[in-house]
């Protein structure tokens, strides 16, 4: 997707992302590991790249729920 944008709108893009993932480290929403314990998979993930009215951008990094597993507690 960001091949076939100019390279302005690739840096608001990149902005936007940035700012979300430091929003989600802010909140302590997941902690980066190095590689997942034996036997365990990360959970996928995806972006999701959204414009509003106003022209701001604005980025979700969304799980795939299909990986997860409900009422799993992972630190066992």
């Amino acid at each position: 997707m960001l091949k076939s944008m100019s390279p302005a709108e690739q840096k608001e893009w990149k902005t936007a992302c940035c700012k979300k993932l430091e929003a989600l480290q802010w909140w302590e929403v997941f902690d980066l590991i190095g590689d997942c314990p034996k036997g365990r998979k990360a959970i996928k993930n995806q972006w999701v790249f959204d414009i509003k009215s106003g022209g701001r951008k604005k980025v979700r990094l969304v799980a795939k729920g299909f990986s997860q597993m409900s009422r799993r507690c992972w630190l066992q």
